[in-house]
């Protein structure tokens, strides 16, 4: 004998289903004659304004369309985002030069958007250095950073290849650390849905100056070269930079470990490139290991050597006694480059830590550099516009007579001691400065 639910079983699925469309039909209508109400109507109209009232029901409807329909408003629905988003600029400036918002209740917004700019430390960092000067063009107190990202899509650019929706998290959090060398930081978004970003900027954008430019947001523009132009520009009208800066309370960090590890000798930042992208810029890891024997015995000097991980570290420098490699300390990003910031000097390869000493007034020699902007960083050049006489770079891959003559250069105009005067110093507010 079948069993009865399988005798039964048409007539009940055709019942189960029927029941669904006679309850899908009923939370329509329901949704329908809510959507429909007056004072529905008014308050959406009143909150998003008319832009954001059509683009409302235009996503209404398209969830319950077929596809057909749903093809011929897609178009139509990216108009009315790009006006909204156009709108919100429009709106922004007009409250402010009417004075509706004073300019103390204004905040920047910087969106760090994954489809336009990449997962690289140099670049994140040079960001905290534009959302200083933005600040200090609309004299703002504070700047909410915004990651807009598409877990599913993390990238286009080659430095994505290996960052996937099942890593993207993990690599988010190791680049949310930049942020703390960022002393405007106001509030962090993490944004996973392009909608839900073009939402908050229709809710709040009259509340911000927002970075980048809507042309710019829309058409998913490189970010690395724009960014790096506009604070060149900055230098040229202003006369100056910011710099990058830990916390106060990593900086005493920081010099506590140059007293634990360092002291009486001198520290010398040193940040060796060996990963497998963007190899041209990797260091010639024989010119240092020869650079470094050289140096043991001769200077009272203990190289710092900075590394993504511990097996980035080629194995030959942990037998010398002037090297000390900061990641068997377990050093976090931020750490890393509080040390950069407390240690005398930098040397090195042309990779993400090398921004945090570019962004300072400490001696620094960057080798195989790669120019950010071939327009405005040409072949050849040895000094960036912002630079001081002390910071150097170097196009050619490193060898070691170029390496020693670089180290010396900067040895000689390191007050070595004011340095380490600064370190045995307590409760630091800021980082050695004016040490040659």
């Amino acid at each position: 004998m079948k069993p009865a639910a399988s005798v039964a079983g048409p007539e009940l699925l055709e019942a189960v289903n029927s029941n669904q469309d006679v309850n899908e039909f009923r939370h329509q209508s329901r949704g329908l004659r809510e959507a429909l109400r007056p004072g529905f109507l008014y308050f959406q109209l009143r909150d998003k304004g008319l832009l954001g009232f059509l683009r409302t029901c235009f996503n209404w409807v398209e969830h319950r369309a077929s596809p057909r329909i749903q093809r011929v408003l897609s178009p139509i629905k990216r108009l009315i985002r790009r006006a909204q988003l156009l709108a919100i600029g429009t709106k922004a400036k007009a409250r402010y030069l009417a004075g509706a918002l004073r300019p103390s209740q204004r905040r920047l917004l910087a969106i760090w958007d994954f489809q336009a700019a990449v997962y690289a430390l140099g670049d994140l960092l040079t960001f905290n250095v534009l959302c200083a000067c933005l600040c200090h063009i609309h004299k703002i107190e504070r700047a909410d950073v915004c990651f807009a990202c598409d877990p599913g899509n993390p990238g286009q650019d080659w430095y994505a290849d290996h960052i996937n929706a099942y890593n993207h998290h993990y690599h988010l959090s190791y680049y949310l650390q930049a942020l703390q060398m960022n002393h405007r930081i106001g509030s962090v978004f993490v944004i996973d849905n392009y909608r839900d970003l073009d939402q908050f900027l229709a809710d709040n954008g009259h509340r911000y100056v927002v970075w980048p430019t809507t042309r710019d947001y829309l058409t998913k523009e490189n970010a690395w070269k724009k960014n790096w132009d506009f604070i060149e520009d900055f230098h040229r009208d202003y006369g100056f930079i910011p710099h990058l800066h830990c916390r106060p309370v990593t900086i005493d960090w920081g010099t506590a470990f140059m007293k634990e590890n360092v002291l009486p000798n001198v520290a010398v930042a040193v940040h060796l490139k060996t990963t497998q992208y963007s190899t041209e810029r990797n260091a010639q890891t024989g010119a240092w290991i020869d650079f470094f024997k050289h140096c043991e015995g001769r200077y009272p000097v203990k190289f710092l050597v900075l590394a993504g991980s511990v097996r980035e570290v080629p194995p030959e420098l942990r037998s010398l006694s002037n090297i000390l490699v900061t990641k068997d300390y377990n050093t976090t990003l931020e750490q890393d480059m509080c040390l950069i910031e407390c240690s005398s000097m930098f040397m090195g390869s042309s990779s993400g830590p090398s921004i945090m000493a570019v962004y300072s007034d400490k001696p620094y020699a960057i080798f195989s550099f790669k120019s950010p902007s071939p327009e405005r960083v040409k072949q050849g050049m040895d000094l960036f516009v912002f630079a001081t006489e002390h910071q150097r770079i170097i196009w050619e891959n490193e060898t070691f007579p170029m390496i020693l003559n670089e180290f010396l250069r900067m040895y000689n105009v390191v007050d070595v001691e004011k340095w380490k005067a600064w370190c045995a110093n307590s409760n630091h507010r800021e980082s050695p400065q004016l040490l040659f």
